[in-house]
């Protein structure tokens, strides 16, 4: 009798516990937009869209692109670091969910350090070596 009073009360903590992800995730979401949602003018030499502001020159497009996608490759790390400390927090000593949970905080630092890296080479690469105007 009590463990079945406990397993109702995990599985009402985990619907509550998705119910507050999914909000927050919602609410991340919501903020991470609201500055383009109310971009009025765009400078000169760039272009309004649906997105806000983008630069109408490839270059600076190019720039623009990364940055949004350096944006979600953060957001999607974040989430993942967050998710691997949760199955480690819960693993309540199983080795098996312990090294899944180190397994995504790994990658997801690896996967940002190189989109980072990334991002910096092509910075260098069309500045200095190439020296493509507007960068």
């Amino acid at each position: 009798m009590l463990i079945q009073k406990l397993k109702f009360k995990m599985q009402n903590y985990n619907l509550k516990f998705k119910i507050f992800n999914f909000g927050l995730s919602l609410l991340t979401l919501h903020f991470a937009f609201l500055t383009t949602i109310f971009a009025g003018h765009c400078p000169a030499g760039e272009k309004h869209t649906d997105l806000g502001c983008i630069p109408e020159d490839p270059a600076g497009f190019t720039a623009k692109l990364y940055s949004i996608g350096l944006g979600f490759i953060g957001g999607a790390a974040v989430l993942s670091i967050i998710y691997g400390a949760y199955l480690v927090l819960s693993s309540q000593g199983d080795p098996g969910k312990l090294q899944k949970g180190k397994s995504y905080i790994v990658y997801a630092i690896i996967g940002l350090i190189l989109a980072v890296g990334g991002y910096a080479f092509y910075r260098i690469i069309g500045k200095d070596v190439v020296g493509i105007p507007g960068f």
